[in-house]
């Protein structure tokens, strides 16, 4: 009976070091820099976690549409954009946008690591206002992504647990 009892007791200890956050922390927390590289890559692809393009389109955005900073045309905001770098990219349909001038945007985002996962989203009241109109929804890794950051960091986890079991 001892050994079943110690057997559960490392049982509930590995689902506590899951359930509490402490794997995100632990495996997730020092690759936030590659996590931000990772989002900024998607937005590039003018993509939002679940693979659909980010809304509105520049010929629906009521910025560009209305007769104010570029003159009701969004084409001549597409055209602009298109001198600046990052904008050539081929997963990326012209008419979505990329959130991305000189960088200054991809730059203030930032990583909150939850019991259950990250957030991405803005770490600036500048980047609060672009996330605000696009929606946090908009941010955080595809399931692409998120496959290949956990592919990393897996082998690490189950180490972990491994230990915890006290397993060889």
């Amino acid at each position: 009976m001892k050994l079943i009892n110690d057997i559960l007791q490392r049982a509930r200890n590995c689902k506590s070091y899951l359930d509490s956050g402490d794997a995100v922390k632990e495996h997730l927390a020092p690759k936030e820099k590659q996590i931000l590289s990772m989002q900024s890559d998607q937005l590039l692809e003018g993509k939002r976690p679940d693979g659909n393009d980010l809304r509105p389109y520049y010929s629906e955005d009521p910025y560009f549409t209305v007769l104010g900073n570029w003159g009701g045309n969004p084409d001549a905001y597409k055209a602009w954009k298109s001198t600046l770098p990052n904008w050539n990219n081929p997963k990326r349909k012209e008419d979505a946008p990329n959130l991305y001038i000189n960088g200054k945007f991809h730059s203030e985002l930032g990583c909150y690591f939850e019991s259950d996962g990250i957030l991405i989203t803005a770490a600036t009241p500048y980047a609060m206002e672009i996330v605000a109109k696009y929606g946090n929804d908009s941010f955080g890794l595809s399931g692409e992504r998120w496959s290949a950051l956990m592919q990393q960091v897996l082998p690490d986890i189950v180490e972990r647990l491994k230990q915890i079991l006290n397993v060889r």
